[in-house]
């Protein structure tokens, strides 16, 4: 790590994860000036959620030759994984474990501080705020954290994704102990109970897959809305994408997808889903703003189910889990009230009901920062420092990603990145979409901060 002393404009990072990571990348790769950057955030550092798992069971859901942190590079991740003899030639080899990609991101970070001309400090806390001030006639920021605060030049939110809303608290304090809101830290389970997993998504595959390395026993049930898993990643066959101009609603979208990919061909609707990933912000774009709002409402989990798929071998073991001893419903939850002494009786649209010792909240993240549990964004937003994207998605930005204020002004210093874009441009979880961001973030960055040393 640099020395402490603050050198240049002081810019701090929101969130420790893999943007966060990559936003560090970037910046040491393109460094103009000298700065003085702080990553804040209280997870493990470069992991994030989504690589913070020590479970092996856990695999990248893409492959790893397009893993790399690096747009320029895109064999990095590949050679680290050579290099610690952890590459595999065979297609289906390269979903690793999620852990191999921690370390990958936790050793960037470490390389970032490397940098000729940047002092990183990392702090292993929860940003909590941030305040406008004037200084010699410029804007800056005043992030306050756990354990202080940190006046800066420029900040990025990278906050990453959020979490599920709570369900626990919406329930009588007898059943609130048999609800764990977080998926991530799973709590000590008996083998015997029955599990409600309320969610089909990846991260109720992670919790049945952790729930099974633990030798669960008991029924598994997966509930949710369309009663859909992901689908399953195979070797694609490449295909061209759409042609422009692109349809302008989400039905016409979703029939030119159908055309261009059959209907039973899974290889050919894979090769077209990939190739039009450089182009679904021009599509999103496209749309009206009730055509986005009714893809929310009635295209996003056939969207998710196609386009985030796990790997082939977590598919198998999934379903030999669900074989032996689980099942998928379709509906909704109707009500939930206490039955005995540690179950919970659960009734499901269609007069159905079933009875969980124990239920995991693996809806998917919360996306919208209006109903934020990040206290960051709950701040940022209720003190009107920003406001959620037209579409209901994620914050409001420009075009080059800076945020805008309650007032409909964006702020020239205030920058975010992720999954708090999508508003913006939809296609924006995957690391390659990140990494590809974080670059054009750095950029602005070095280029503000260079004009602003010049007129402090």
């Amino acid at each position: 790590m640099s020395s402490f002393g603050p050198t240049g404009p002081i810019i701090v990072i929101c969130g420790n994860g893999a943007s966060a990571v990559a936003l560090l990348h970037a910046l040491a790769a393109c460094s103009l000036i000298p700065l003085t950057i702080f990553v804040i955030g209280a997870g493990k550092r470069g992991a994030g959620l989504a690589y913070g798992t020590d479970n092996p069971s856990h695999l990248l859901n893409t492959p790893a030759g397009r893993m790399s942190i690096d747009p320029d590079e895109p064999e990095q991740f590949v050679e680290w994984l050579r290099k610690h003899d952890l590459w595999r030639a065979d297609w289906e080899s390269q979903f690793v474990p999620r852990q191999y990609y921690g370390r990958y991101l936790r050793e960037a970070a470490a390389l970032a501080t490397l940098a000729p001309g940047l002092a990183i400090h990392f702090l292993q806390e929860d940003v909590i705020s941030l305040t406008r001030f004037q200084a010699r006639s410029q804007t800056n920021w005043r992030v306050a954290y756990a354990g202080g605060q940190i006046d800066a030049d420029f900040v990025v939110l990278a906050t990453g994704n959020d979490m599920p809303s709570p369900l626990a608290p919406r329930l009588a304090p007898a059943l609130r102990a048999s609800v764990v809101d977080n998926p991530w830290e799973l709590p000590p389970i008996r083998e015997d109970e029955r599990v409600l997993v309320l969610g089909t998504g990846l991260t109720a595959v992670d919790t049945v897959l952790s729930l099974a390395d633990r030798g669960h026993r008991g029924e598994i049930v997966l509930l949710s809305r369309h009663g859909l898993l992901p689908h399953t990643h195979v070797r694609l066959r490449p295909h061209a994408p759409l042609t422009e101009p692109y349809p302008k609603t989400a039905l016409s979208v979703l029939q030119a997808l159908r055309l261009a990919a059959g209907h039973r061909d899974t290889a050919r609707w894979q090769g077209v889903m990939d190739a039009m990933r450089p182009h679904w912000h021009e599509v999103w774009q496209g749309l009206p703003l009730a055509e986005q709002r009714r893809f929310l409402r009635h295209g996003a989990t056939i969207w998710n189910m196609h386009r985030h798929r796990v790997a082939p071998q977590v598919a198998r073991r999934l379903q030999q889990v669900l074989g032996r001893n689980g099942r998928v419903i379709k509906g909704r939850i109707t009500s939930i009230e206490a039955d005995g002494d540690s179950a919970a009786l659960i009734a499901i649209s269609g007069g159905r009901r079933l009875t969980a010792d124990r239920i995991v909240n693996c809806v998917g993240p919360n996306s919208d920062p209006e109903k934020s549990h990040n206290r960051l964004i709950e701040n940022v937003v209720a003190s009107l420092q920003a406001r959620t994207a037209p579409s209901g998605i994620g914050l409001d930005v420009t075009h080059d990603d800076r945020v805008i204020g309650h007032d409909g002004q964006a702020h020239a210093s205030l920058f975010a990145m992720g999954s708090l874009t999508r508003g913006r441009w939809w296609e924006i979880t995957g690391l390659p979409e990140i990494v590809l961001q974080a670059r054009d973030i750095a950029r602005r960055l070095q280029a503000r901060a260079l004009a602003k040393s010049r007129t402090a």
